[in-house]
């Protein structure tokens, strides 16, 4: 019963010990790549940059809890995302809602306002505000970092 009780808290240990390395990894990482990459970045043109930008994001953010879930949690990252639960019926709600926010920009811009809207944002704001952003910072905060800490503190 003692011998039980001790490995579980060496597991726990151990768990608590890579999720500090990885947050550290990821926030040194990170940083890194926001204070020195960033800069090289650009000497590239636009639209390289937004995808270097955009590769670098998933590289530093969703790579690693991916390995970090499947080699050393040893679950399937699918299932501990719950990627593969309600898919359909979130797409539908997502086309859904986001339909109706369009209408309504659209008719306060152009009906009530009546003005005209130009989208002139670099491809980088729309990989990134539209695309990365939602997945990495959902993934690696409220599907990883939330659920390790909810698994080890009961809020």
């Amino acid at each position: 019963m003692e011998l039980n009780s001790k490995a579980e808290n060496n597991a726990k240990n151990h768990n608590v010990q890579t999720l500090i390395l990885y947050l550290l990894f990821f926030y040194f990482i990170w940083a890194l790549k926001e204070l020195w990459f960033i800069d090289y970045f650009h000497l590239f043109g636009e639209t390289a940059y937004a995808l270097l930008e955009a590769t670098a994001k998933i590289l530093v953010w969703i790579v690693p809890i991916w390995l970090y879930v499947k080699y050393d949690l040893k679950i399937k990252p699918i299932d501990y995302f719950n990627m593969n639960v309600h898919v359909k019926k979130g797409l539908f709600w997502g086309i859904i809602l986001s339909t109706l926010i369009g209408l309504r920009f659209a008719i306060e811009v152009y009906l009530i306002n009546k003005e005209t809207f130009h989208f002139l944002l670099p491809l980088d704001s729309y990989l990134d505000g539209f695309l990365i952003v939602g997945i990495t910072e959902e993934m690696v905060f409220r599907g990883f970092i939330l659920k390790e800490i909810n698994s080890r503190i009961s809020f």
